[in-house]
């Protein structure tokens, strides 16, 4: 991000390198930046203005009518490293790469576990 003083607001000087996942615009200290919301979040037109609140990340979202709708989402709070995305799952089974079962699918689906 690049300020452009002429009209006091930042930039993405790399829009080519751009993914579009708002991680600039939520982590800007000063809730500077405001996005145009794309499609398949919000309607065309509208304005979206991420900020913190406490642990949370509120998204204000203003539409194009002047109506404004605030969404609250629970942000991580717990220390980095100290989560085992791996708890309580079965070690890998070489074998089963070799079938059309994706890893989990019975358990989580509620599957029988013989496929039948």
């Amino acid at each position: 991000m690049v300020l452009d003083a002429m009209v006091d607001k930042g930039s993405n000087q790399e829009p080519d390198m751009c993914s579009e996942c708002y991680a600039c615009v939520k982590l800007c200290p000063e809730n500077a930046i405001h996005v145009r919301g794309y499609a398949d979040f919000v309607p065309l037109g509208a304005e979206v203005q991420p900020h913190y609140e406490g642990q949370d990340i509120v998204w204000d979202v203003t539409f194009r009518d002047g109506r404004t709708e605030h969404f609250r989402f629970a942000s991580r709070s717990t220390p980095w490293g100290s989560i085992d995305p791996y708890a309580g799952v079965e070690p890998a089974d070489a074998d089963a790469l070799r079938t059309q079962v994706l890893f989990g699918e019975p358990h989580y689906l509620m599957l029988p576990e013989d496929g039948a």
